[in-house]
């Protein structure tokens, strides 16, 4: 995926609905939209806008050999996040 490519139509996991906005300002929700905003369980939104062809060794290759995926990763990707009132999380320890 590139920087330019808005054309994500499924989310890249059941846990992150595309385009759920509910209860933004209407330029808020404007701005998810173009975007393609992915919700975010812990809150906010975020968007995948670059993934790094490379591959490399997963320091976590034995959990995911235990769960049948593959033993390297991309060695980077580029992810932003917005937080809006509405979709703040506050974490407590």
């Amino acid at each position: 995926m590139s920087a330019c490519d808005n054309t994500l139509k499924e989310p890249l996991h059941p846990a992150f609905p595309v385009g759920q906005v509910k209860d933004e300002s209407k330029k808020t929700q404007e701005t998810i939209e173009l975007l393609k905003f992915q919700s975010h369980v812990e809150g906010g939104y975020f968007v995948e806008t670059d993934r790094d062809s490379l591959r490399v060794p997963n320091p976590f290759e034995a959990k995911r050999k235990e769960e049948g995926q593959d033993s390297t990763r991309n060695a980077s990707t580029t992810i932003h996040y917005l937080i809006t009132p509405k979709r703040y999380v506050a974490c407590s320890l």
